[in-house]
């Protein structure tokens, strides 16, 4: 450590009320950069949280897939997860009569629990043709453990087989229908789809067709299919891909960015304009030692050296203390308003135990980009003082004719001011008059 290091240390050891007023004034700065930051990525993961919840932990589907063309997503590295489903029919739920009742037959694998929308109500997954998953509903309850049997065939109408996206159509016919026996193994809720039913999966079948669902690595990869090698139809999961970063539409993360932004460049105005002052009246105390350094050889580098030293000094307890206190306050914030924000967005009026509830989260990325905020902040409203202290010379910082100026004229006091605060805010109030820069940048801040 060098003298400049060591005399900028005891300076503020000694004014350790103006020390200690500067820290506060960075921890305040650093907390609230730290609070908007930290909220940002909260909602994002939210957000993200509750697309996989609605939608399902997939990025891309492909409909019409065949075995050849399975085996060949399934040897795809990029490729992280697959879950491949094959449509079996319909099964009437109700009696011969009742035309318009019926069940979407699926059957999947056990890795549908983790691609697919479906959430557990009791249970397990099937792990067999034999075994059934059923949707929560009324029609199924206390089913669990016994047999079921239904009604497998297909919904046709003129030529064309139907599914559980095409409502009931007057002259549609039920057609190759034959009694099956499954054993229920489990309950589920879902958005996805509240009349399919879900069978073990029995194997590739050749000349059969699947609906794949698949995850890949790099979120952005999931746009690689359909292709030449995998020519069928297929959809992605949008608003999955949205929060993920990877989608085309930027409108979403032009608003949220964008409003972080402007909150933080407001908050960075005030706390530059706060911190800046600390340093002015700073560098205004230490102007006659500054005018001593210079005397002995000290050249304007180390003493612009010395002021941002100090900076750092400061900014290195703040700004972590800053940083710790932003995270608290907005766990806190989350806490108590969390439940009913999820509420508002989602649109519901209670939460089920399996939807996703805003909560905190904390990446390093963003606590990497509030220590550069806040630290830069520091050094920027460091600089000026800093740039301010070495233009002085010797003579004049030892007589600090830059920093006692008096005006040409009487400053006259108020008497209200007088009677009302004595005579300590008579003499503020004539030092505002002689340096209104100084307590406007206060205001301000």
């Amino acid at each position: 450590m060098n003298i400049f290091h060591k005399v900028t240390g005891r300076t503020l050891r000694l004014n350790r009320t103006r020390t200690g007023v500067t820290i506060i004034g960075i921890l305040l700065s650093a907390a609230m950069i730290t609070a908007v930051v930290s909220l940002v990525v909260s909602s994002q993961a939210f957000f993200t949280d509750m697309a996989r919840y609605e939608n399902g932990n997939w990025y891309t589907r492909l409909v019409g897939v065949s075995e050849t063309e399975l085996d060949e997503l399934r040897a795809d590295n990029r490729i992280e997860a697959i879950c491949p489903m094959r449509i079996l029919g319909s099964a009437k739920m109700g009696s011969e009569e009742d035309n318009e009742a019926y069940l979407y037959m699926l059957e999947t694998g056990e890795e549908a629990i983790d691609l697919l929308p479906l959430h557990l109500l009791s249970g397990r997954m099937p792990e067999n043709a034999q075994e059934i998953l059923l949707p929560g509903i009324d029609s199924f309850e206390n089913k669990l453990g016994k047999t079921l049997t239904l009604r497998v065939g297909q919904r046709m109408y003129e030529g064309e087989a139907l599914d559980a996206y095409n409502s009931y159509i007057t002259g549609e016919e039920f057609v190759e229908a034959q009694e099956c026996t499954y054993t229920v193994v489990g309950y589920y809720n879902s958005r996805y789809c509240d009349i399919a039913v879900f069978i073990g999966w029995e194997g590739e079948t050749t000349d059969a067709t699947y609906d794949v669902y698949f995850r890949t690595e790099d979120p952005k990869d999931a746009y690689l299919w359909p292709n030449d090698d995998v020519s069928c139809g297929g959809e992605y999961n949008k608003f999955l891909l949205l929060f993920q970063g990877a989608s085309g539409h930027n409108s979403y993360y032009s608003v949220l960015y964008g409003l972080a932004s402007v909150i933080i460049v407001l908050i960075l105005l005030g706390s530059i304009s706060l911190i800046y002052n600390a340093f002015s009246i700073s560098v205004s105390d230490r102007t006659r030692q500054f005018g001593i350094l210079s005397s002995v050889g000290a050249t304007r580098r180390q003493l612009r050296s010395s002021v941002l030293y100090e900076a750092l000094l400061l900014g290195g307890i703040g700004v972590p203390l800053g940083i710790a206190c932003g995270l608290l306050g907005i766990w806190i914030t989350i806490l108590c308003i969390g439940k009913y924000v999820t509420q508002a967005i989602a649109g519901l009026t209670t939460i089920d135990g399996g939807f996703p509830i805003l909560t905190m989260h904390v990446s390093w990325q963003s606590m990497l980009i509030s220590w550069l905020i806040g630290m830069g902040t520091v050094l920027v409203s460091a600089w000026i003082p800093a740039y301010r202290a070495t233009r002085v010379s010797a003579v004049e910082a030892i007589r600090g004719s830059r920093d006692v100026r008096a005006g040409k004229g009487k400053l006259h006091g108020s008497r209200l001011i007088c009677r009302i605060f004595g005579l300590e805010g008579l003499l503020a109030g004539k030092y505002f008059k002689r340096d209104r820069k100084k307590y406007r940048a206060t205001i301000l801040s």
